[in-house]
């Protein structure tokens, strides 16, 4: 993919979620790691890493809605598909995805330096995900928890939530 450089801190993850058919290009020959990430794509990979079968959820009109009916009866907590996902909301998803295939959470809280940036509800996801090394932040206890997702990061996180469950 030409948006894909072989030196970028990336580049192995999206080398893997691509290979692993998780994620596809936003164009021929194009991965579109800029691009800003929705609530659709998000459970869209989720679905595909359990391989579920979604034949029991309505297939609507969109390329997404089974994987949106999945995420509410699994309970991962989303509502909206098109909207951008900030990197606090995909926490609370990814924690409540890992909660739902039954894993042992840490329960130590992280005292971020952006904290005050953070959503109550969010804190303690965000504190998980740091603790199990999904999600970084930004350097120095910096999460940016309202930036919005990019394609780059997600792959990022879907590779290390994968090398966790499995």
């Amino acid at each position: 993919m030409s948006d894909v450089v072989q030196t970028a801190w990336y580049f192995h993850d999206v080398k893997w979620v691509v290979d692993e058919k998780l994620m596809i290009g936003t164009a021929p020959n194009k991965f579109g790691i800029n691009e800003k990430v929705t609530n659709a794509m998000v459970m869209t990979i989720l679905t595909r890493i359990d391989n579920e079968d979604l034949s029991a959820y309505n297939a609507g009109s969109y390329w997404y809605t089974q994987s949106m009916e999945w995420s509410k009866a699994v309970g991962l907590g989303v509502s909206t598909t098109s909207s951008v996902i900030q990197r606090q909301e995909l926490a609370q998803i990814i924690v409540n995805y890992l909660k739902y295939k039954g894993l042992e959470l840490p329960t130590t809280n992280v005292s971020f330096k952006d904290t005050q940036d953070i959503s109550v509800a969010s804190q303690e996801a965000l504190s998980i995900m740091y603790n199990l090394e999904l999600m970084v932040g930004i350097g120095d206890l910096q999460m940016n928890p309202t930036g919005e997702l990019t394609r780059q990061e997600l792959a990022t996180v879907i590779r290390r939530v994968s090398d966790l469950i499995n």
